[in-house]
């Protein structure tokens, strides 16, 4: 009775700690419900705006996921918006700590972004900017980095028409529509480019007047100077004025698994150089964070960073951003129609996988085994019973020449077996939570294709273990019941004859 008791709660144990491991791990890779990525092809602010109208989405927001090297460790690098940690991030099952994640950029010396509304109520942006050698050509192009209120940054090159002046300058001057996003919209940077145009000389490009179309004027300043070497320049950038006093750049605050600080050697406040795979760009972070896991990798050496924070960073830098490659989304959404949406492409959600789920088939097995081995217990306790009963039938003739009468002999053969049932459950329950606490997380990491290390723990699901413990104890209280009955019954019949006395 007391194994079969312990494989009840072994079940129980398996099949919940199954489906949380499985659960917690696709989570964990997918960062958000519903993942589409995007390689190669750039997260613009209309493919999020399109994600968030499809029916089911609540939220959705873009996501830069990278792989990173500090020295030989490879690591993966996660950003993604300050707002959509709440509202989009998973939590897996309490695995990421969305708070922790929240507050990475509250270090003092760290870079911050401080991007430029432009108001509700803003249709375009409107430049008058002045030029020197405006003779080489082709003309030099004037981009702004905006950011839509859902996190995704996009470059929009302006279209100058080029007015020529008196002492060889230009002055273009440019209005451009905002491009399909969501509103408010933000001002990130002023990026000028000259690309062949000044491989024989320089030229100097100007802010003159920057606004905000249907908004107020932006103030904006900036200057570069564009040369061979120098052929792309940020003017302006919302770093709250670093890159134009000329200050060295300050490192990104990340927050990092405690098993990449281990890797790289670096405890909090520790800075270290990272530069992302198969680009050659550099960066420079600060620890500011430690967390159990950072979502949307597949590895435990895995850092954070807020995604406004990471693209002043790399313009802090250089006149290019890495843009995001993935869109989040949160909610109930159907994958097919979200893969409708992207060109069918492949969607990662939250839920296990076809080949966990082949496995947790596992889990009815393991019931229709305990079923069978409680009928069993049960066949087995009735029949040692019915051999105890008739071993015992000369008591209770004694217990009646004693005076004990019929309704006690019952009371006492009801006890005797209860007491024996209870220990068992006590034995069972004890014995089962140690060898499944023992054994099944290992187990199921062993069994489950793609369960993450970071999942573990045992869960136990308390209905069906009640449900089958309850039958099983139901049983047993009949078998006793019913021997109780034959005991009052026998000890009626029961005449005590001299011998006993």
């Amino acid at each position: 009775m007391a194994l079969t008791v312990a494989q009840s709660v072994f079940a129980s144990a398996y099949g919940a700690t199954w489906q949380a491991m499985s659960s917690e791990s696709a989570a964990l890779r997918s960062g958000a419900d519903l993942r589409v990525d995007t390689p190669p092809d750039p997260v613009t602010p209309g493919d999020i705006a399109a994600a968030a109208a499809i029916e089911g989405v609540d939220a959705a927001s873009p996501a830069l996921v990278s792989a990173v090297k500090v020295g030989a460790t490879t690591a993966e690098l996660t950003a993604a918006p300050q707002s959509a940690i709440g509202p989009v991030v998973t939590a897996a099952g309490g695995i990421i700590d969305k708070q922790t994640l929240s507050a990475v950029s509250s270090v003092e010396g760290a870079v911050s972004a401080n991007p430029l509304p432009l108001g509700q109520d803003a249709t375009g942006i409107r430049i008058l900017a002045d030029l020197s050698a405006p003779s080489v050509s082709p003309p030099i192009t004037v981009s702004v980095i905006l950011i839509d209120a859902t996190g995704a940054p996009i470059t929009v090159p302006f279209e100058p028409a080029v007015r020529v002046t008196d002492g060889g300058t230009a002055t273009p001057a440019a209005e451009i529509a905002l491009p399909p996003g969501t509103a408010p919209w933000r001002l990130l940077a002023v990026v000028a480019s000259g690309g062949a145009i000044v491989s024989g000389g320089t030229a100097t490009v100007t802010i003159r007047e920057l606004a905000a179309v249907g908004g107020a004027a932006l103030d904006v300043t900036g200057e570069v100077v564009l040369d061979k070497r120098t052929p792309t320049a940020v003017m302006w950038l919302a770093d709250g004025g670093a890159l134009a006093r000329g200050e060295e750049a300050p490192p990104l605050a990340v927050a990092v698994t405690p098993a990449f600080a281990e890797r790289i050697g670096l405890t909090l406040g520790g800075v270290f150089e990272f530069r992302y795979d198969g680009s050659g760009r550099r960066g420079v972070a600060v620890i500011s964070r430690f967390t159990d896991a950072v979502p949307g990798v597949r590895t435990i050496i895995a850092a954070f960073a807020p995604m406004e924070n990471l693209l002043v960073s790399q313009l802090q830098r250089g006149a290019l951003i890495v843009p995001p490659n993935s869109i989040w989304a949160a909610g109930p959404a159907s994958a097919d129609e979200f893969s409708a949406v992207f060109d069918d492409r492949r969607v990662e959600t939250s839920r296990p996988g076809i080949a966990a789920g082949i496995v947790g088939a596992l889990v009815p097995g393991w019931w229709i085994a305990t079923a069978g081995a409680a009928l069993l217990s049960l066949i087995a306790a009735f029949a040692i019973v019915q051999t105890l009963a008739i071993s015992r039938r000369r008591e209770l003739g004694v217990l009646r020449a004693l005076g004990v009468p019929p309704r006690q002999q019952a009371a006492m053969r009801a006890g005797e077996l209860g007491g024996v049932a209870a220990t068992a459950l006590v034995l069972g329950v004890g014995a089962g939570a140690l060898v499944s606490w023992l054994i099944v997380p290992a187990l199921v990491r062993a069994v489950t294709p793609g369960v993450l290390p970071l999942a573990g723990g045992v869960s136990v699901d308390i209905v069906p273990l009640a449900a089958a413990v309850g039958l099983l104890l139901g049983g047993l209280a009949l078998i006793v019941v019913a021997e109780a009955f034959g005991v009052a019954r026998g000890a009626r019949a029961t005449i005590p004859g001299e011998e006993s006395r």
